[in-house]
């Protein structure tokens, strides 16, 4: 059985259960979420949901409510679907300028997201 493990942060307190992943199964570095997803809207306090830079706290709002660029786990920017035909093309809005590593991360993530797709895609980033 698993047990649940407490963490203090600051003034927060935050509880999670089983241990941390190892092994050949390691996280993606950029994801590209829905509209909607519950890693940003789930949560009643917002700021438990880390937003990278403090710039972005004058963007907070429109960031939450559009398909949001997640990098290592931070709110780095949006992006939408453009309307197309073939291949779908992706906008990306980033916050602030992506490093090299970044931009080939979210290659690899228009690649998942042409595979869930199973149509070709392809993305431009401001």
């Amino acid at each position: 059985m698993n047990k649940a493990r407490r963490e203090d942060v600051g003034r927060r307190t935050y509880w999670t259960i089983g241990g941390p992943r190892r092994g050949a199964m390691r996280d993606h570095l950029v994801h590209l979420l829905p509209i909607y997803d519950e890693y940003i809207v789930a949560y009643r306090d917002r700021e438990a949901v880390p937003h990278g830079p403090p710039t972005i706290s004058r963007h907070a709002d429109s960031v939450i409510f559009q398909h949001t660029l997640v990098i290592a786990g931070h709110v780095a920017g949006t992006w939408r679907r453009m309307q197309t035909s073939k291949p779908v093309a992706i906008d990306v809005i980033p916050l602030r300028r992506l490093t090299r590593p970044e931009r080939h991360a979210l290659g690899e993530a228009a690649g998942r997201y042409e595979q869930f797709l199973g149509v070709p895609v392809s993305f431009s980033s401001r």
